[in-house]
C-alpha cells in the first residue's frame, strides 16, 4: 500500500495554530488535522515567527506558530520546486 501525498491547507494551519496557541501537544493536534506528529512538528517548525531571524517564543518558552506565515513558506517552497522541475 502506497503513501498517498497531500498537503496542509490553510484550514488545517490555522487549527494547528489554535490549538498550539492552547498548549496541545503535536501528537494531539496530529489526530485532530487526520496527519502525523511529525507533519505538525515540521509545520510548526515552518511557521515559526521569527525577529531579526531568531525565533520568538511565548510566555511559556514555546516557539510561536503563524498559520499565515506557514502558508507564505508552503507557496513559497512550492513555486521554487516548480522552477527546478522546468528546468531552472
Amino acid at each position: 500500500m502506497g503513501r498517498k501525498l497531500r498537503y496542509l491547507g490553510l484550514d488545517e494551519r490555522e487549527t494547528i495554530e489554535h490549538l498550539h496557541k492552547g498548549g496541545a501537544t503535536a501528537s494531539l493536534i496530529a489526530e485532530r488535522i487526520g496527519t502525523t506528529p511529525a507533519t505538525v512538528c515540521r509545520e510548526l517548525k515552518l511557521g515559526q515567527l521569527t525577529e531579526a531571524g531568531v525565533a520568538v517564543k511565548d510566555e511559556f518558552g514555546r516557539l510561536i506558530y503563524s498559520a499565515e506565515r506557514g502558508q507564505r513558506a508552503f507557496e513559497a517552497a512550492m513555486k521554487r520546486r516548480g522552477r527546478r522541475a522546468s528546468g531552472q
